[in-house]
């Protein structure tokens, strides 16, 4: 659980409050945190001591230089590409069995 050094403003806050510019100031203060705790996570290594290199070669999902199922849809039956949109669920359950081996222990 994180320890946050911020103290946020109730959900109530309204512009014209009397604490309107310390709300502010808070919720700038909130973000600046959550950035810097952010930019300090790293990937847990796995057993082997090996952090995954996670990338993207266009619409797939790089895992360790290995490319992942295409998440752009198929072309149609008249020959033009596909949309964007979520992949099938066998591509969706493979990716995600990846992803449950790689943050598994032992696995």
């Amino acid at each position: 659980m994180a320890n946050w050094e911020v103290n946020l403003p109730s959900d109530s806050a309204k512009v014209g409050d009397p604490t309107h510019v310390e709300d502010h100031n808070a919720l700038v203060s909130a973000i600046t945190e959550v950035r810097s705790n952010i930019d300090s996570i790293e990937l847990t290594p796995g057993n082997d001591g090996h952090s995954p290199e996670i990338t993207f070669n266009g619409t797939k999902i790089v895992v360790d230089g290995v490319e992942g199922p295409d998440l752009k849809g198929a072309k149609g039956d008249d020959g033009t590409d596909g949309t964007d949109g979520a992949p099938s669920q066998a591509d969706w359950d493979a990716l995600v069995a990846r992803v449950e081996a790689l943050e598994t222990p032992g696995a």
